[in-house]
């Protein structure tokens, strides 16, 4: 019997009832759930083509193609994406390994190493019976794992619990391409300017002009991630009319240029 017949059912049955340490799921055509869940195992995970966003109680992140997350056991989180095929490579782990690494949620872009042996692992996928060969070599690199990941790359969404608050975040998503007056904002939204920066400040930790900012750029990643490669629209999408301060502002959050990212075999 086959017992990968969907999400749900890998994530809340083989996973948690599986005796083997690890598990192994490359799927070209990965179907999210809608709700929060949890593993008893931790969770290593592959965006080879497309994006997802990956959710936790507080806050949203951007899964981009060729970035890998670490999930921590019993971590909930829920994914989705707004493409209709997303290629992930998954593997599950039984972690003893008392290690800070394996207690946090990690995103990080993955290391040539680390992604060849991803790749590897593809013989191994869905195979529900114990395998020496697989068992050593899954040890292995849950093992190294630490050491091969380069710096936490935190590309991610303070979430706020407040209703008005999350109606001015709303229209920030829905606005982003255009010219933006906070003053404005705060006006239609019930707010002084004083009050709506006070509750972003208190509420998600960034001043409006620094939110927007991150929901351009995030936005912008998602954008270039999905196979748009004229920047220029690009940046005009998300609100920029400077090339060079789109340029700028994208490498200082995510440490490489927008031009990595839409052509990334050069």
């Amino acid at each position: 019997m086959n017992l990968l017949q969907s999400n749900a059912d890998f994530c809340h049955i083989t996973v948690d009832k599986s005796s083997k340490k690890a598990l192994v799921w490359h799927d070209a055509d990965w179907s999210f759930g809608p709700e929060a869940h949890q593993h008893k195992m931790g969770q290593l995970i592959y965006v080879e083509r497309g994006f997802q966003y990956l959710y936790t109680q507080d806050r949203s992140y951007l899964l981009p193609q060729n970035h890998c997350a670490w999930i921590p056991s019993n971590y909930y989180h829920h994914s989705t994406s707004p493409k209709e095929k997303v290629f992930l490579r998954t593997i599950f782990f039984e972690v003893n390994d008392q290690r800070d690494f394996y207690k946090d949620l990690q995103l990080f872009p993955a290391p040539q190493l680390l992604k060849e042996m991803i790749l590897f692992t593809e013989r191994y996928s869905c195979l529900t019976t114990e395998d020496a060969v697989e068992t050593a070599f899954l040890e292995g690199l849950i093992m190294s794992l630490p050491d091969m990941v380069p710096t936490n790359m935190p590309v991610s969404i303070p979430l706020s619990q407040q209703i008005k608050l999350t109606e001015v975040v709303q229209y920030l998503f829905d606005h982003m391409d255009q010219s933006i007056n906070f003053k404005d904002i705060a006006t239609h939204f019930g707010f002084s300017i004083r009050t709506l920066e006070r509750n972003f400040q208190d509420e998600l930790g960034l001043t409006p002009t620094a939110y927007l900012q991150l929901i351009r750029m995030i936005k912008a990643m998602e954008l270039l991630t999905d196979g748009h490669e004229n920047i220029t629209e690009v940046a005009y999408s998300v609100g920029y009319n400077s090339l060079p301060t789109f340029s700028k502002t994208f490498k200082m959050l995510f440490g490489k240029s927008p031009k990595y990212y839409a052509f990334p075999n050069h």
